[in-house]
C-alpha cells in the first residue's frame, strides 16, 4: 500500500464525519392558528348546507354544537322581524346548547399540558451526534492506521543490507 493510499484512508472518514450533518433550516415564520374545518351537508354530500372553521382535537359533537350556536345567534342578530315563537325557540336552543357545552367541559378531564423541546436542548443533542460522528471517524482512521502499518512491517525483510563498516550484530545473551 502506497502512503498516498494510507493518506487518502486515514482523510476519507474524516470528511465524511464532517461532511455528514448538513441541514438547510426552514425560514422562521409565525404560525397560524391552528383550526379544522366542518362541513355538513346532505345526499352524500350532494348538498352543503354548511361549511365553518371549528378548533382542532375536539369531538365532532362539540363543533357541531359550536357550529349550531353560531348559526342559532346569526338568526338572532338578523331576523329581527321573525315571528315571536321562532325566535323563542332560537332562544331555548342556544339555552340547550350551552347548558349541553357547560356539561361537557365539566366532565371533561383535565389537559395534559405537552411542553415542546427548547432549542437549546436541540442544539445539544446535535452538538452531541456530530461529536459521536467525528469520533467514530477516527477510530475508523486509527484502526486502517494499525492495519496498514502491520501489512508495511510484515512486507519489510528481516535482514537490512549492510554497509561496509557497520558493525556485525551479536545475538543477545543473558548473563548468568
Amino acid at each position: 500500500m502506497t502512503p498516498r493510499r494510507a493518506i487518502a484512508l486515514l482523510v476519507l472518514p474524516v470528511l465524511v464525519a464532517a461532511c455528514g450533518e448538513h441541514r438547510v433550516k426552514p425560514p422562521v415564520t409565525t404560525p397560524a392558528a391552528p383550526a379544522a374545518g366542518l362541513l355538513i351537508s346532505d345526499d352524500f354530500g350532494a348538498h352543503v348546507r354548511k361549511t365553518a372553521r371549528v378548533a382542532p382535537g375536539q369531538s365532532v359533537m362539540a363543533a357541531l354544537q359550536g357550529a349550531a350556536r353560531t348559526s342559532f345567534a346569526e338568526y338572532l342578530r338578523v331576523g329581527t322581524s321573525e315571528p315571536p315563537e321562532d325566535i323563542k325557540r332560537a332562544q331555548g336552543f342556544i339555552k340547550e346548547i350551552d347548558e349541553a357545552i357547560a356539561r361537557q367541559q365539566a366532565s371533561a378531564p383535565t389537559p395534559l399540558l405537552v411542553t415542546p423541546v427548547s432549542s437549546v436542548e436541540e442544539g445539544r443533542s446535535r452538538t452531541l451526534r456530530v461529536s459521536s460522528i467525528v469520533l467514530a471517524g477516527l477510530g475508523v482512521a486509527a484502526i486502517a492506521a494499525g492495519v496498514y502499518l502491520s501489512l508495511k512491517v510484515r512486507s519489510t525483510p528481516n535482514g537490512y543490507p549492510r554497509r561496509p563498516g557497520m558493525a556485525r550484530k551479536r545475538p543477545f545473551r543473558a548473563s548468568s
